[in-house]
């Protein structure tokens, strides 16, 4: 039995396609990307983990927020405590310092570009086998990139 493959448009074909056009489908679909995403989870108008930022930040405590501010001005250590990160490429590795705060369940990650990102609803255990493995970047796919996550902006140069 031969397969009958059907064509779904990306999103970003059905942005650029005539909107009178679209199927009750495709207009559902293009309405639900341009909305905050509620559970954190997947992109919204306002990005990624939108929601799983502001309940973070509502958990902070009097440390975390101190650590934050000195990552604003440029020491990054006390929130990024966990540096260098392993790599199974060491002339590149993907990731260079890690950081967890178990009050609020976010682990934050300063990537090779210098981007750092959050990511809600981290466990400890989670947290401690992050730490063990040989390559952080293969473990941010396979289990931290199904979590509610967004970039600190703090740490962009402007």
């Amino acid at each position: 039995m031969a397969r009958r493959r059907v064509s779904v448009p990306s999103i970003a074909d059905m942005m650029r396609g005539q909107k009178a056009n679209l199927t009750a489908y495709e207009r559902e679909v293009l309405g639900a990307a341009n909305q905050p995403s509620v559970s954190g989870r997947g992109r919204g108008a306002d990005g990624i983990g939108v929601s799983a930022r502001a309940q973070a930040q509502q958990k902070m405590d009097h440390e975390l927020a101190m650590a934050m501010q000195e990552a604003k001005e440029g020491d990054d250590y006390n929130l990024l405590p966990y540096q260098p990160t392993p790599s199974i490429n060491p002339p590149r590795p993907r990731t260079l310092a890690a950081g967890y705060d178990k009050n609020t369940g976010v682990m934050r990650v300063r990537f090779r570009e210098g981007a750092v990102y959050g990511y809600s609803d981290v466990t400890p255990r989670e947290w401690a086998n992050f730490r063990r493995v040989k390559s952080p970047g293969r473990a941010i796919n396979r289990t931290f990139n199904g979590k509610p996550y967004w970039r600190e902006t703090m740490f962009e140069q402007h």
